[in-house]
């Protein structure tokens, strides 16, 4: 199986060439291709011939071209097949505790080497071949986002649930000494990993040479949903007090030996320990962004920032939804900014559909915003949702449709990707 296009980009070479969206790209030079990445490595030459089926047949296009020049097409999936799964049983997975109707995209165990390179998904390593390990060397598949946890073997056995975790550790290893660089998570699992483990974790993956070049920290995520699962605690407050006092002098002895702090905590466990978060410098080139690590940062700066210099405007209404944990920070910033008679109001949503525990903006589910909405007794104003709480703008992770919520309100929705998002909606 090829690569099916989703979008061929207007004017582009594509385009001029009649490729539509549908059709398939099922080899290069007669290469099958089993992903972007092979797709990738061979255009990258000025001569190739494309093998393209589409709803008349296959067909061959030559194609003459600068290689840094693009096509112009945009893949359904960078993988072009299965997705490679999961072969542990970690104690603490999020999808093995999901409630009925989540989005089904949700439920699948993603543990494929391919999308931690190409998209930033955290991955175990566990489930390498030779040759997978070969392809990552020779294809120099660097970095890539590496799901550690820990160190010790008597650790990870209780972690991971399966005796593929060695094999994890020992290709991060033969990886690194093969170049490969790494950025590496640790999920915190109270009583199990932190601590002096915790520790152990993060000064092992300093001592590889330079291989790994962050470390983030992020909090365990449960929900009511646990029947028959490992029984596992929250961070509470006391805990993220204390991870964040563990890495604070961590991180002071890697910037003043290596120049950088090395080791994050996410923005969950700073909302936990009710501790404000760092200064912008303190993220660096924030590395682990997308993993929730400095997402609040930037986001508050511009949004306060952006909010003080839009001009007044006394009439304006708005209802801005959000998770519970970043709710009182928001409000705050609304009070700050647009003064406490303000017609703009946050709205914090509690989570029923996973529980109270689930507390960001990305795992909102539609029903709950629904019935918050209506509660509130707000649906005449303009509503703004969080972005990152809906599946290519349509769905919310409980399968509900953006399109139902819009009918349900009397007042325009709007999406906001970004905290300039907010503002424009605002104004």
């Amino acid at each position: 199986m090829g690569g099916i296009i989703r979008q061929v980009l207007e004017g582009s070479v594509a385009a001029e060439l009649g490729i539509q969206p549908g059709d398939e790209i099922v080899a290069v030079d007669g290469q099958a291709l089993g992903d972007l990445i092979d797709y990738r490595y061979v255009t990258a030459e000025e001569r190739f011939e494309l093998s393209v089926r589409g709803a008349s047949g296959e067909r061959q296009i030559g194609i003459e071209w600068d290689p840094g020049d693009d096509l112009g097409i945009e893949f359904e999936s960078p993988v072009f097949g299965a997705v490679r799964e999961c072969n542990n049983r970690c104690a603490f997975c999020f999808v093995d505790q999901a409630p009925p109707g989540m989005r089904a995209s949700t439920l699948i165990h993603d543990d494929d080497y391919r999308l931690s390179f190409l998209c930033g998904n955290f991955v175990t390593l566990t489930n390498l071949s030779e040759s997978d390990l070969r392809r990552i060397e020779v294809m120099r598949l660097s970095p890539l986002h590496v799901s550690v946890h820990a160190t010790e073997p008597e650790v990870r056995a209780r972690l991971f649930r399966s005796p593929n975790h060695e094999r994890g550790l020992s290709a991060l290893r033969r990886l690194a000494d093969a170049g490969i660089q790494f950025h590496c998570q640790i999920v915190v699992c109270p009583g199990i990993n932190d601590g002096e483990h915790l520790g152990r974790t993060v000064r092992d993956l300093a001592e590889m040479d330079g291989a790994v070049l962050s470390v983030g920290v992020v909090p365990v995520g449960l929900t009511p949903h646990r029947e028959g699962l490992v029984p596992l605690r929250p961070v509470t407050a006391e805990d993220a007090r204390a991870i964040l006092g563990q890495l604070d002098p961590m991180q002071g002895g890697y910037m003043r030996r290596a120049g950088t702090r090395f080791v994050f905590a996410a923005d969950e466990i700073y909302l936990a320990a009710g501790v404000p978060f760092p200064p912008d410098e303190a993220y660096e080139d924030y590395p682990q962004i997308e993993n929730g690590v400095g997402l609040c940062r930037p986001f508050f700066d511009t949004l306060d920032g952006e909010l003080r210099r839009m001009p007044s405007a006394p009439g304006r209404q708005c209802t801005l939804v959000t998770g519970t944990s970043a709710g009182p920070l928001l409000e705050q910033v609304f009070r700050a900014t647009l003064g406490s008679e303000s017609a703009c109001r946050v709205l914090a949503v509690r989570n029923r559909f996973f529980g109270d525990s689930v507390t960001v903006a990305g795992l909102l589910a539609g029903r709950d915003v629904a019935d918050a909405l209506a509660s509130a007794g707000i649906a005449e104003r303009p509503v703004i949702l969080p972005g990152v709480a809906l599946s290519d703008g349509e769905l919310f992770i409980d399968s509900y449709p953006l399109s139902q919520l819009r009918s349900l309100v009397g007042a325009p929705v709007v999406v906001a990707e970004n905290a300039t998002d907010i503002v424009r909606a605002i104004a």
